[in-house]
């Protein structure tokens, strides 16, 4: 698709191959061969998560939204995403695989003031966050209590 250390997002983001991976996850099922040749089924999610990002390339949120940081590699950071997942939110989700996205995520530690972690989930209002979750904290109760 691209590497961030060579190119800047909004090319990666604008790049044929990406307009093509986009095209292909909306309508594709998940097991067509294509995405099993990019190793899609261990590193991708859904379009959601590809829509949400597209708002990142600017590194400009919404003053009222949710954050997820997710390592790909991690299987707590999995666990949490599952539970992600499940909840029904009242916010927009944006959503961050640190991993692949680590200028993303470096930039809402500082923007917002947050040490780093991973899995974490940021409660954002008024461009502030006021609730943070790490790690095992990540839960469909916690977050919707």
């Amino acid at each position: 698709m691209g590497n961030i250390n060579q190119q800047n997002f909004s090319e990666i983001w604008h790049g044929i191959k990406y307009n093509e991976f986009r095209a292909k996850a909306k309508y594709l099922p998940k097991t067509d061969p294509y995405f099993s040749d990019i190793d899609c089924l261990k590193m991708c999610d859904n379009m959601m998560h590809n829509e949400n990002i597209h708002y990142l390339s600017e590194k400009n949120l919404p003053a009222n939204c949710y954050i997820f940081k997710h390592s790909t590699r991690c299987p707590i950071s999995a666990a949490a995403a599952e539970n992600v997942k499940q909840i029904h939110w009242k916010m927009p989700l944006y959503w961050i695989n640190i991993i692949e996205q680590r200028d993303f995520s470096d930039w809402v530690a500082s923007n917002y003031c947050v040490k780093h972690e991973s899995p974490q989930l940021l409660q954002v209002e008024d461009s502030k966050v006021v609730k943070v979750w790490n790690h095992r904290e990540i839960t469909k109760e916690a977050v919707e209590s």
